[in-house]
């Protein structure tokens, strides 16, 4: 059955079964609060302004589920 799916895919899997409901469910609940959270400090402003990313976006491609979990990870991460 794992040559059927992309390996990021199948690394999703292997996530979820190292990881019980109740961990999601409590996962969903802290971010949910940190939204909130997020919600009633921004009330107070118009605009948010960011600093832009430290490196250039992905090329076309770097990110495709074909590649390792890993590097997908790490690059997403890194930015």
């Amino acid at each position: 059955a794992r040559d059927s799916f992309e390996p990021f895919t199948w690394h999703l899997v292997e996530f979820a079964e190292r990881h019980s409901a109740s961990s999601l469910i409590l996962a969903w609940q802290k971010l949910d609060d940190a939204a909130m959270s997020i919600a009633r400090t921004m009330q107070k402003y118009d605009v948010l302004l960011t600093p832009v990313s430290s490196e250039p976006p992905p090329l076309v491609g770097e990110l495709s589920p074909e590649k390792p979990p890993e590097t997908i990870i790490d690059r997403a991460t890194s930015m």
